[in-house]
């Protein structure tokens, strides 16, 4: 009898880290950018954006770079300043993402 698949977690193949929302709340007001803009040029769902913003869900790496880039922010400059690691995590997904 075959052994049944474990089910995974969706998060867990994601590396997360805390979002500074304060700095891009002031960098989309900066931009005159609505939400729903912000989320379309990130790549993500505007309402999925409203909860990572909140941390009511959690938010990657990959995604806090594709913010960045959206806005035209450095790499990083959206993480919390104490998540050191998260930092350079960030900073390695963004100049990876930013070869394409």
């Amino acid at each position: 009898m075959p052994e049944p698949k474990k089910k995974r977690n969706r998060w867990s193949a994601r590396v997360t880290v805390k979002l500074d929302d304060t700095a891009l709340r002031d960098r989309a007001a900066e931009l005159n950018l609505p939400w729903r803009r912000v989320a379309d040029r990130a790549g993500l769902n505007w309402t999925t954006l409203c909860a990572k913003r909140r941390g009511r869900r959690p938010i990657s790496a990959d995604e806090v770079a594709r913010l960045e880039r959206a806005l035209a922010l450095a790499p990083g400059s959206l993480l919390l300043a104490d998540d050191s690691e998260a930092q350079e995590s960030a900073s390695l997904c963004g100049a990876k993402l930013s070869l394409k």
